[in-house]
Formats: structure tokens, C-alpha cells, sequence
């Protein structure tokens, strides 16, 4: 996502990804779009090319695309992933009115700005009463990441983006983290799923996976799976 304070790093880092001309739904905005319902007013924080935006628009009378780069509104446009609004995350306010919103969906961005807190925040003035928030970012606790600092002694890389170090995660949660962050802000949290489940084959992993269940309400997802997605509720208004 392009919300990094550095500016030209992120205008630089969507020239390359706009000549690549990778125009797909990756697997969060799928699973993102199974839970976006319908309404009035939607924005998607970090919308990048729009391509999750425009699929949102047959769902909304009115979409907006919010971006630190210049050059992904640009593309965001051209997809018709709906209104552009140029904005710093890292600002005080986002550029919105009070609760004016339905949906708002930041998919893999919070892992990208210096305070998560601000901003779940600042998602939760926007909203109206019962609108929805759903937010994707990658799971720190997954069994690879893991074994990357156990085995390899490497901090792993949570990103797949190779145009910076990490694609420029700054933050690293895992879903216990993201929890709290939304029920601090006064959210209600109506789902959490993990998605891209891993399925490994050896004995070492199953025995693991095993006791995961045994000795803990299933929260397997919390090894297994790479990805996680929250859907929250303002709903204390």
C-alpha cells in the first residue's frame, strides 16, 4: 500500500507495479468481498489500483479510493474503483466528515502506518452507527514465521511486495493484537477468519496441530494461516 510517509518511495514503488500490469484480485480482497454487503457510502483506505473499489461499486451508490500516491489514483481511476482522495494516513484526520460512512475496508495498510491506533480511530469517527469495518493484515504468529526466527534465526519477511525491504511493514500483529485494537477503538467484532491456510504433510506439523486443538479452543488458524481478516461493528452509538 502506498501510506508511507516517504512519499517518493511510494510514487516510485507504484511506477514499477503499474508497468508490471498485474491487474488481479489477490486473496484478501476475495475474502474481503464475501463480507462488504451493501449501502450508501464505502471507502477503501489504501484502495493501490482500485481493482478491490470498482468491485465494490455494484454493491454502493457511492465509492471513494483513498491513497498516499498520486500515481495509484491514477490507475484507480482508470479501473473505476470510484472517487479519488488523495491522503497522508499518518496526518492527524482523514479528509472525511463524521459518520458518514456504511463500509470502510483497509486491506493490508495497517501494517504500514506509524499508529495503528489513530487510525482504527479515525475508521470509527467515519463510520455511521452499525457500519462496518474490515481489515486484512498478515499474521506475525503463522508456523513459518515462526520457524524463520526458531530455525533460521531471520525475522521473516511478511510481505510478498519486493520493490522495498518488506514491502515497508512497520508493524507486525497477530490476531489477539488486532482484536484489541478494534474493541479499544469501540468496535464490535462480528467475524475474524484466517485465509491462504497452509496444509503441511509432516508428523511434526500435524502432532502441532493436534495439540493446537486439544489444549486450546481452536485457534489453529493462528498458526496456519498467513492472513487475517476482521470484521468490526461501531455499534456503541
Amino acid at each position: 500500500m502506498s501510506l508511507h510517509p516517504s512519499k517518493d518511495l511510494y510514487e516510485e514503488i507504484w511506477k514499477e507495479k503499474i508497468e508490471l500490469e498485474d491487474d488481479f484480485l489477490v486473496n484478501r480482497q476475495r475474502e474481503a468481498l464475501k463480507e462488504i454487503g451493501s449501502g450508501h457510502r464505502f471507502l477503501d483506505i489504501g484502495c493501490g489500483d482500485g481493482l478491490f473499489s470498482s468491485m465494490a461499486r455494484r454493491n454502493y451508490d457511492h465509492v471513494y479510493g483513498m491513497d498516499g500516491s498520486v500515481i495509484a489514483l491514477q490507475k484507480m481511476k482508470t479501473n473505476g474503483g470510484g472517487i479519488p482522495i488523495l491522503a497522508d494516513l499518518d496526518g492527524d484526520f482523514l479528509p472525511i466528515a463524521d459518520k458518514v460512512l456504511d463500509l470502510v475496508s483497509c486491506l493490508d495498510v495497517i501494517e504500514h502506518v506509524f499508529d495503528p491506533e489513530k487510525l482504527i480511530a479515525e475508521v470509527y469517527r467515519v463510520l455511521k452507527k452499525n457500519g462496518v469495518f474490515i481489515l486484512t493484515t498478515p499474521n506475525i504468529r503463522f508456523i513459518d514465521h515462526i520457524r524463520s526466527i526458531l530455525i533460521k534465526g531471520q525475522f521473516p519477511k511478511t510481505s510478498l511486495d519486493k520493490f522495498c525491504y518488506d514491502g515497508g511493514h512497520i508493524h507486525y500483529f497477530t490476531f489477539k493484537d488486532i482484536r484489541k485494537l478494534l474493541e479499544n477503538a469501540g468496535f464490535k467484532i462480528k467475524l475474524e477468519l484466517g485465509f491462504d491456510e497452509k496444509k503441511y504433510r509432516s508428523l511434526k506439523t500435524l502432532l502441532f496441530r493436534v495439540s493446537v486443538k486439544l489444549f486450546e479452543k481452536d485457534i489453529s488458524k493462528e498458526f496456519f494461516c498467513p492472513g487475517i481478516l476482521f470484521k468490526a461493528i461501531k455499534s456503541n452509538e
